[in-house]
């Protein structure tokens, strides 16, 4: 004697589909054709601020007069002469708790929504997006994508241990509906893009 739930697999079982073709998908933009005007708007919408630099030099220009006050920093983009920690002094959790800024290099930024994808490798310790006052993300100005589609084609997943898409700064409206930064990460994000 079957059960109802038997009854009911068996039904899902026996049931002809129609093979129904996927809608085809539009794309906002085109990777090698996004709207640069508008790139400033997007990034400051979610929270961040987008400045540009012809090379690392005036990267590192933007970034010093922009955190002159941080006291504690670390650098994680190679060719900077910024940040006054190591990476083994990350390694003390207390550390991590005062640390004002961290810059770090950015992969590719993506148009629509300001996501910048970052790996385990680039920012050398994943804690640094939860224990930061204050980010700056250098990203070449080449390496912009318009659509996520075309992020997560670029990702490698068995390329690093660990990756991240960093919309922004750290944002809750969890409380009261009231919209608070640096609740779980840094307070402020400045994007850098270097380059032409």
């Amino acid at each position: 004697m079957a059960n109802s739930r038997d009854n009911i697999l068996a039904r899902i079982r026996s049931a002809k589909l129609e093979n129904v073709p996927l809608p085809e998908l539009r794309l906002w933009g085109d990777a090698q054709n996004w709207d640069s005007s508008s790139l400033d708007k997007i990034v400051e919408t979610v929270g961040g601020s987008l400045q540009r630099a012809e090379n690392l030099e005036m990267a590192e220009a933007l970034v010093r007069s922009t955190f002159s006050s941080a006291k504690k920093s670390f650098c994680a983009v190679e060719g900077l002469s910024l940040g006054n920690l190591s990476l083994d002094d990350l390694a003390d959790s207390s550390v991590l708790d005062r640390l004002d800024l961290a810059i770090l290099a950015g992969e590719f930024l993506v148009a629509e929504n300001g996501a910048i994808w970052i790996t385990q490798e680039q920012m050398k310790n994943r804690s640094i997006l939860a224990s930061c006052h204050h980010m700056a993300v250098l990203v070449p100005a080449g390496e912009v994508v318009a659509t996520m589609h075309q992020a997560y084609q670029r990702i490698d997943i068995g390329a690093s241990d660990y990756g991240v898409f960093l919309s922004g700064p750290s944002k809750t409206a969890d409380i009261e509906q009231t919209l608070v930064f640096g609740a779980h990460g840094a307070k402020s994000l400045l994007v850098i893009l270097v380059g032409q």
